[in-house]
């Protein structure tokens, strides 16, 4: 345990995407897992800062990044979520939050299991959704928090960057069908997790680090819009919706929007069949730009309408355009307005 002294001196500065409004969840899964293991290991709320940063600016290229500061030494830089945690700990800046439960080491190794299924496969696939799909992919491009004229060109940098890692890992290239049965699996296996009455993941009155991060990854997506699919599949759940708040109310009572929303007795994310918004992913901004030039009225939904259920922005030389889509019973329209 560390002592008073260290944590009343000891400052953090939590570099991560930055926040849409402070109490909102972080974009960012494990920004959300860092900060909200900070608060089950009671660190000090006025001893840790949140920092806007972009990844692509880090020495490991992601986030989030941790700048330590104490008293007579020099800043330490941290890098990964997991590592940040273990460096925190074995130099007792924060305990060992699952210390005082008295756990075996088949239920530390449960816990390890369910972290790498949460982390390495199951975020990945709600990345996927997040950006690889058209509509989605409009979603999180007009969510970033950046000055409206630069969004579009930080969400095509963002979008290649992320799908070509994705892509390289593998996951990224399942189909839509395959993603969301590795998200329904897992969805599956959190509701039988709490079928027996238990609060947190071990069992008991004290939540661990499994429920930081079971919890993190909940409310990170409860507060996106852009992975409607996932939160229809476990919003329908009512004991990991449940779940969900008591992880809430527990570390991030200010998140009064996801508080609300989780209160619902039925999703507000099932996908809908159209949709507004202003832009495409890149890979369809040749053929958005193409369609320009092409007749208003079209008979057929062309490949282009096949995929894309809402508004888009493309850019065609130097002017941005929304292509809005409305689709009807047997045809699709294709609009053009300059902006």
């Amino acid at each position: 345990m560390p002592s008073s002294s260290t944590t009343t001196t000891t400052t953090i500065k939590l570099h991560g995407f930055a926040k849409r409004a402070p109490d909102t969840p972080s974009g960012s899964f494990f920004c959300q897992k860092l900060e909200t293991h900070l608060r089950l290991a009671s660190f000090p709320r006025a001893n840790y800062t949140l920092v806007d940063a972009l990844p692509f600016r880090q020495p490991k290229g992601k986030l989030p990044c941790v700048t330590l500061s104490r008293p007579g030494a020099a800043d330490v830089f941290l890098e990964d979520s997991h590592f940040i945690l273990r460096a925190l700990a074995a130099d007792g800046v924060i305990p060992d939050v699952d210390a005082p439960l008295g756990l075996s080491a088949a239920q530390r190794a449960d816990a390890r299991a369910w972290q790498a299924w949460t982390e390495e496969l199951v975020y990945a696939a709600v990345v996927c959704t997040r950006w690889l799909r058209p509509a989605n992919y409009a979603r999180s491009a007009a969510a970033l928090p950046v000055p409206a004229p630069v969004r579009p060109f930080l969400a095509w940098f963002l979008h290649r960057r992320i799908s070509t890692r994705l892509r390289a890992s593998g996951v990224g290239m399942h189909s839509d069908a395959e993603l969301d049965a590795i998200l329904e699996e897992w969805v599956d296996g959190l509701d039988a997790r709490l079928a027996d009455g238990r609060q947190w993941f071990h069992g008991g009155d004290t939540p661990s680090s499994a429920d930081v991060m079971l919890g993190s990854l909940l409310m990170n997506c409860a507060g996106e819009e852009a992975n409607p699919e996932f939160n229809a599949m476990w919003m329908r759940r009512e004991r990991v919706r449940a779940y969900a708040e008591r992880c809430t109310r527990q570390w991030f009572p200010e998140y009064e929007g996801v508080l609300q929303l989780l209160r619902k007795t039925t999703s507000l994310f099932e996908p809908s069949d159209s949709f507004k918004f202003m832009c495409v992913p890149p890979g369809v901004l040749l053929k958005a730009a193409a369609q320009l030039k092409a007749p208003r009225r079209m008979t057929k939904p062309n490949s282009l309408s096949k995929h894309v259920q809402a508004a888009a922005g493309a850019f065609a030389g130097l002017r941005a355009r929304s292509i809005v889509l409305s689709f009807h019973d047997t045809e699709s329209r294709l609009q053009a307005r300059d902006y």
